[in-house]
């Protein structure tokens, strides 16, 4: 699967190792970095934890998809630059006000070919204690919140119930956590304008 996403790849081209085979973070990732001369290959990534991620289990399962992500690409990797991106999401807890209060954030990581990590975190999204807790007495290694709320018809999809909870998608919300990072990764000099890369391929600079 990865060798054929290779084909036809230009060799200026940076690649984008993307930890996961989920649309909407795919078509988060290539949103935010379409100005860039970038190629995403999907790699099916272990996080190596529950269904549902809960606080710092979010933060080991996000790192563990970079590691395999990285390893499995590193078999048929092409001589292209490339970096890993990974993204997981994850249930917090917090007392506010005497309540408690759950609320579900990405975190995002993308790791440079020299082992450098930078970190990003989605806006958060709050969800109802109760249906934590029924995902809970489930158990968290089989079932998420958003898949709880769904069944009980809180949320018309479990993959997105950032949609009916506030009207704005989950993909929007990694949007604006990955424009930050592409920031960051323009600054550096990671990656470039698609007219910036197809003039220093033409003329060679």
């Amino acid at each position: 699967m990865i060798t054929k996403q290779l084909q036809s790849i230009s060799p200026s081209t940076t690649i984008i190792v993307l930890g996961s085979l989920s649309a909407i973070k795919h078509n988060a990732v290539a949103s935010a970095f379409s100005k860039y001369d970038v190629a995403i290959v999907r790699i099916n990534a272990d996080s190596k934890v529950n269904t549902q991620p809960v606080e710092e289990e979010t933060f080991i399962g996000v790192n563990n998809r970079i590691t395999d992500a990285k390893n499995q690409y590193l078999q048929d990797k092409l001589q292209n630059s490339f970096f890993v991106i990974a993204i997981e999401n994850g249930i917090f807890n917090y007392i506010t006000e005497g309540k408690e209060v759950w609320e579900d954030k990405a975190i995002i990581v993308a790791e440079l070919e020299d082992g450098t990590k930078i970190q990003q975190l989605s806006e958060a999204v709050m969800f109802p204690t109760e249906y934590v807790d029924i995902a809970k007495n489930s158990g968290f290694d089989i079932i998420t919140v958003s898949k709880v709320m769904a069944e009980m018809n809180v949320v018309t999809r479990s993959d997105d119930p950032h949609l009916s909870l506030t009207g704005k998608s989950r993909q929007q919300y990694l949007e604006e956590a990955l424009e930050e990072l592409v920031a960051v990764l323009a600054e550096r000099k990671i990656i470039h304008l698609k007219y910036v890369s197809s003039m220093k391929s033409r003329y060679k600079v």
